[in-house]
């Protein structure tokens, strides 16, 4: 709370303050309360470097007033802030991206913006031909995805300025990724409590620029898919978006008869929350506009059915419960639902996979020994939730193989000098945490030591 120091006591350790003139004074123990300088009422910088009194308060006070007056990048020192408006400004758009070209961050004459950091990439691997990374860190719904495709623009339109022969090739490339988003968006992103579209997975996307500064392709590169969310979700959450585009809009010969019979309602990857739908959002459309994104990535029909018949198994996997005898042996409760994924897979019986394991002592020139270990219901419960992590996982890798043979450009673009665009996905507290979510929360922890500071 701002306050003026109206008395100053025992050399320092006790300030007698007022918050308002109109309110009593206030005797205060510097030892047990946090009290910092301030600066001037209304002072406002682009850098919070340049305060005055450089403390949390301070930023804090420049941040808010900076974004009550639409201005949601802040500077301090080369990194920059922002913060997410949650809705349009007019910030955007070539007009204002030629205010950034061939300038510096911090330039006099020109806002603090996304664009002064992408410039500054841009300048770095033209200039030293040496790679170059812009890290988008921060909380889940901070902005950070919009971030990335705020500086995939400029780069692009910064690149068609380089020569003549450059026109259009980045426009086209980023026309390209960007048409790939709503595909790697489908299988990787989910609804969170602050953000309905969030990703739960790393990414880092490489622009590899030719000597003069024009692009010569792309790589996408994908870490820590959030794979426990395919298993367990949380109230007022939602899996990954794909799940319930395809119950809504996936054809009934792709997902089979006992999907096709089926509402998210009655699907346990997708009912453990209340959620299933969101406001202002087709799950129909967005569908097809999955599906298109398939298309142009070069995904043929057979391709594109098999994936959506391998996401409905998943759902009908997810269904499937166990009884457990007096041995404290399980066995599959709902033979339907494991058949009719089992028919979709075309793998054959699968039950003993999911029920019991299989030891192996000896060998090595020795007498080998084979034993069948019986799961109780709780561990085929949990084999059963890794099938499905281990597959979804697989599909979303081969998702991201397909959009990095449709943007590469060739083999000799990765070995030239890059823009690396890095998305932290933002970390989740759920109301049980697995070891999974607390080794995605350290290792990104990690990367922000390593990589930031």
């Amino acid at each position: 709370m701002p306050a003026t120091v109206t008395n100053v006591q025992q050399n320092g350790a006790r300030v007698t303050v007022k918050r308002s003139p109109s309110d009593p004074e206030e005797t205060l123990d510097t030892s047990k309360h946090d009290i910092f300088p301030a600066n001037e009422r209304g002072l406002m910088t682009n850098d919070h470097c340049a305060l005055i009194h450089l403390n949390e308060p301070c930023v804090l006070e420049n941040s808010k007033l900076r974004f009550s007056s639409d201005e949601i990048y802040t500077y301090t020192g080369k990194i920059l802030v922002a913060l997410n408006p949650f809705g349009p400004l007019p910030v955007y758009g070539e007009m204002q991206m030629a205010q950034y070209m061939d300038k510096e961050i911090g330039a006099k004459g020109v806002r603090p913006h996304v664009y002064a950091m992408g410039e500054a990439a841009y300048k770095h691997v033209k200039r030293h031909k040496t790679p170059a990374a812009l890290i988008m860190s921060g909380e889940s719904g901070a902005g950070k995805t919009e971030t990335t495709k705020h500086l995939m623009r400029y780069l692009a339109w910064r690149s068609e300025h380089v020569s003549g022969k450059a026109v259009g090739k980045l426009g086209e490339l980023a026309n390209a990724i960007l048409s790939t988003n709503p595909l790697l968006e489908a299988f990787g992103n989910a609804k969170t409590v602050r953000n309905n579209n969030s990703s739960r997975f790393g990414k880092m996307m490489r622009l590899h620029f030719e000597p003069n500064g024009s692009v010569s392709g792309a790589v996408v590169k994908t870490y820590l898919l959030e794979k426990s969310r395919a298993v367990a979700i949380t109230n007022p959450e939602r899996n990954y978006h794909i799940f319930y585009q395809l119950v809504a809009g996936a054809p009934s010969a792709v997902k089979g008869a006992v999907l096709a019979g089926c509402k998210p309602e009655n699907l346990h990857m997708l009912n453990q929350s209340q959620c299933i739908s969101m406001p202002k959002v087709s799950d129909i459309d967005a569908f097809a506009e999955t599906i298109g994104a398939m298309s142009k990535l070069a995904v043929d029909q057979r391709e594109q059915d098999e994936t959506l018949t391998i996401l409905s198994s998943l759902l009908l996997l997810g269904n499937v419960t166990f009884n457990q005898d007096d041995n404290d042996r399980a066995d599959v409760a709902n033979k339907k639902d494991l058949d009719a994924a089992e028919g979709l897979l075309s793998c054959g019986p699968i039950t003993s996979e999911l029920t019991t394991r299989t030891v192996q002592r000896g060998g090595g020139g020795k007498r080998a020994s084979t034993y069948t270990i019986d799961f109780n219901k709780l561990q085929a419960e949990a084999a059963r939730d890794a099938l499905i992590k281990a597959v979804y996982t697989k599909l979303f890798d081969w998702i991201v193989t397909k959009v990095n043979n449709f943007i590469s450009g060739g083999g000799s673009a990765a070995a030239l000098p890059y823009v690396g665009l890095l998305d932290i996905f933002g970390f989740e507290n759920f109301v049980h945490n697995s070891f999974e979510q607390v080794s995605e929360v350290a290792f990104n922890e990690h990367i922000h030591n390593r990589v930031l500071y």
